[in-house]
């Protein structure tokens, strides 16, 4: 891995939490980058490298189950983290079956146990990419 601070994209329509979370996460030595609602957050993923990306799942428009089944296609080497301000056991088994790696419910209260998932999630991120960097190699051939 490089020296680059690992980067977040939080997607949550409400300002007071991506301000908090934001600040919060950027005091851990993360780059993070922030979305209002689905179709930002997607735009984001287009244009950028992102490392693990946590979603709302309240958003207006398009809910983030929704946002995330997308998100999957358009950046799939990216680790997803589902959170919500309802307690919904319903909701997070249909996240982590839509490919999210984890739940959590708003506002945080583990800390310690978030801030694990995100290293877990930029590391599985890092391997992903990886992996796709040497499966471009091999099917580019041995080198001249």
């Amino acid at each position: 891995m490089d020296d680059t601070p690992p980067t977040l994209l939080v997607i949550d329509d409400e300002s007071l939490v991506l301000r908090a979370v934001s600040r919060t996460l950027t005091s851990q030595g993360y780059r993070v980058v922030c979305a209002h609602d689905g179709p930002e957050g997607l735009g984001i993923l287009r244009q950028q490298e992102i490392d693990v990306a946590l979603v709302d799942v309240g958003l207006p428009g398009m809910d983030g189950l929704e946002v995330l089944r997308r998100a999957k296609r358009v950046s799939p080497s990216t680790e997803y983290i589902i959170f919500t301000g309802k307690a919904d056991i319903s909701i997070a088994y249909e996240a982590l079956e839509a490919g999210a790696s984890d739940y959590f419910e708003k506002p945080i209260r583990d800390w310690q146990r978030f801030h694990q998932v995100l290293k877990r999630g930029v590391q599985v991120h890092h391997l992903k990419r990886e992996n796709r960097e040497l499966q471009e190699r091999k099917r580019e051939g041995p080198a001249a």
